[in-house]
């Protein structure tokens, strides 16, 4: 009997320290993507179509940035794992808080006040169903969903009139008579439009991203990371500059009749 009786405890004991095949903080993680997605539906729908927008496309590239959100996300999931879960009393009332504030942006069509609010409820939710430091493990990889988010549109007119400033100068500075009106450039061959889809914007934004991820997935230092940010944001910004540029001499070259 003492000896059935030692088996069946060193058994127990076993079992209580083996690990749980179950990853709760992992399936929390990606749940909570999921559920925020199904349960706020109507923008998830608006975002689905910002993604599949073929004629601006500024956004295509969201598909791809969901898919890197969770990758990261299931990256980490040992370490998820080793961090214990410490929901807060009360939690889930930042949740709701945060669903009103949802709800008030789409009955007044505030396409960017939802949208923004979508990463910080997934968040939100983490927080709430496993605590502060599981949300913190997972939150780069969920506010990375900022980077395929429309947030970025406010930045677009200066972006618009940057470029037409710096075209203005380099048209100079190669000699051509120029003029400026607003986004307008004016060259005795013709006029060019810096319009939205010229700002650079979709450049910028996929810029920052990779070099986000980059820094990221070789663990830099915040320091290294916001110098690789940096120049990342200077070299899309040049390259699009030096792509107007090109646009403007190729019609000052041939009388506005280049393909481009």
């Amino acid at each position: 009997m003492n000896g059935s009786a030692r088996t069946f405890s060193d058994a127990t004991a076993t079992a209580e320290r083996a690990p749980s095949r179950v990853n709760a903080q992992l399936a929390i993680a990606l749940g909570a993507l999921v559920l925020v997605a199904a349960l706020y539906w109507p923008t998830s729908l608006e975002i689905a179509d910002l993604w599949q927008d073929t004629v601006r496309r500024r956004y295509t590239h969201g598909w791809l940035v969901l898919a890197i959100s969770a990758w990261l996300i299931w990256r980490d999931r040992a370490q998820l794992r080793s961090i214990a879960l410490t929901p807060p009393t009360g939690g889930w009332c930042v949740v709701a808080l945060g669903s009103v504030g949802w709800l008030v942006g789409l009955n007044a069509g505030l396409l960017a006040m939802t949208t923004l609010a979508m990463p910080l409820l997934v968040l939100a939710a983490i927080w709430a169903a496993a605590g502060q430091a599981v949300a913190r493990r997972a939150a780069f990889a969920v506010l990375y969903l900022y980077f395929a988010l429309p947030v970025w549109e406010l930045i677009n007119p200066l972006l618009q009139s940057l470029t037409a400033f710096v075209n203005v100068w380099l048209t100079r500075l190669a000699g051509i008579p120029v003029t400026v009106e607003g986004n307008f450039i004016h060259i005795p061959e013709g006029s060019f439009e810096i319009a939205g889809g010229c700002s650079g914007l979709h450049f910028f934004i996929v810029a920052l991203a990779i070099a986000a991820l980059q820094g990221e997935i070789d663990r830099y230092s915040w320091r290294s990371r916001w110098v690789l940010v940096g120049l990342a944001a200077a070299l899309a910004l040049v390259t699009n500059w030096l792509r107007v540029f090109i646009i403007i001499v190729a019609g000052h070259l041939t009388e506005m009749q280049h393909f481009l």
